[in-house]
């Protein structure tokens, strides 16, 4: 018999196959007991509401299937067998029986999600907590956020880095002819750290300081600069060859490709990719009907070249204008990161804590499977 007293954490990212690892575990621990109700003293721990009802569906769904004799999945029995040493008559026999005493018990049937447990947990131990046993959890996002924001600039100093950054910040907007009140802009960034999907790019902002940030930034100005050295001259080959080989602008429909390449040039890089410019590089519709046979044998030479060069600008280009948001983003970036280093409590550390310290002084022989959604410390 597998000994129940331990825990058992998965630890994964999405698409691993967590789900089905921790419902063939149950499954073995409940085939396994000739206790029929051991269900009432497994706890599987999950994220969200979501998981909880998938992974008691599927379990309920596999039990149904057994106890009629059903074997819906080739590879969760195998496993289940291998684990278990039982036979597949003795599995279908004894679902029909764990079956019948999980319907009668269901709210016994414990999978439950990370925050729903630790309720639990406080709200029979209000008395040892020092707290009201009548509290009411209420989050105002709105209200942390404005109440977190305020918090921020009214600890601005002249003197200190952070505050500089700030203050940088608000200057950077007056250049760009925005508002200098950065209030929004703080409490639109203080809305990514509610964003669960944010937790691990927010973790690894946490422990950067300003001179991370200013060190980005230049390194960031020093590839864009090398990136548009790089375009330009691309597109003035490109503009090179067609003229060495005397083809007139006028030959390319719309004058399209030569123009193309003339505003990279000049570092003109907005507005350029709405158009079908690439395409009639690949098809080789770049010329009407009345050009001279000279330019239209001249452009077939050269248009494997253009398309060449064409897509290298698109690629160095779309890189100029994400570091270049990246860029634009840095202050607010930098001041997230004092923000999330200030206000972002790790709740998953503290729940954790929470029910650990309750069965480290409990006797309870219980199975605690913590389904991640993504790896997480």
């Amino acid at each position: 018999m597998i000994n129940t007293n331990y825990f058992n954490i998965y630890n994964a990212s999405a698409g691993t196959g967590k789900t089905f690892s921790l419902v063939r575990d149950y499954l073995i621990l409940l085939f396994n007991s000739n206790n029929f109700e051991l269900y009432k003293n497994i706890l599987a721990i999950t994220f969200t509401n979501k998981a909880v009802n998938e992974m008691k569906g599927r379990i309920v769904k596999y039990l149904i299937n057994y106890s009629n004799f059903i074997d819906p999945d080739e590879v969760m029995i195998k496993e289940i067998t291998k684990v278990s040493g039982l036979t597949k008559k003795e599995i279908f026999s004894k679902s029909s029986i764990i079956l019948k005493n999980l319907l009668k018990n269901y709210g016994s049937f414990e999978i439950s999600t990370i925050d729903k447990l630790t309720q639990k947990i406080v709200r029979n131990f209000t008395y040892e907590l020092g707290i009201d046993a009548k509290y009411e959890i209420e989050l105002d996002q709105n209200e942390a956020i404005n109440k977190a924001v305020d918090n921020l600039i009214s600890k601005i100093e002249l003197n200190d880095e952070r505050s500089k950054n700030i203050i940088n910040f608000s200057s950077e907007k007056t250049q760009n002819d925005k508002s200098w009140d950065i209030t929004k802009d703080l409490k639109d960034i203080a809305e990514l750290i509610f964003n669960e999907n944010n937790f691990s790019e927010l973790d690894s902002l946490k422990d950067s300081e300003v001179r991370d940030f200013k060190r980005w930034k230049k390194n960031l100005r020093e590839k864009i600069k090398k990136i548009n050295s790089e375009t330009k001259i691309l597109a003035a080959n490109a503009i090179k060859m067609i003229d060495e080989r005397e083809i007139s602008h006028d030959s390319f429909s719309f004058k399209s490709v030569p123009k193309h390449f003339i505003k990279i040039s000049n570092g003109e890089l907005d507005d350029l990719y709405n158009n079908q410019i690439e395409n009639n590089l690949i098809d080789g519709s770049l010329y009407p009907k009345r050009i001279t046979e000279k330019d239209r044998i001249n452009i077939e030479k050269i248009r494997t070249n253009l398309l060449d060069i064409y897509r290298a600008c698109k690629i160095n280009i779309y890189k100029i204008k994400l570091y270049k948001n990246i860029l634009n983003n840095l202050y607010p970036l930098s001041i997230l990161s004092e923000t999330f280093r200030c206000y972002y409590v790790r709740l998953d550390y503290l729940y954790w804590r929470c029910f650990e310290g309750l069965f480290h002084h409990s006797n309870l022989g219980y199975l605690s499977l913590r389904h991640f959604s993504s790896s997480n410390p």
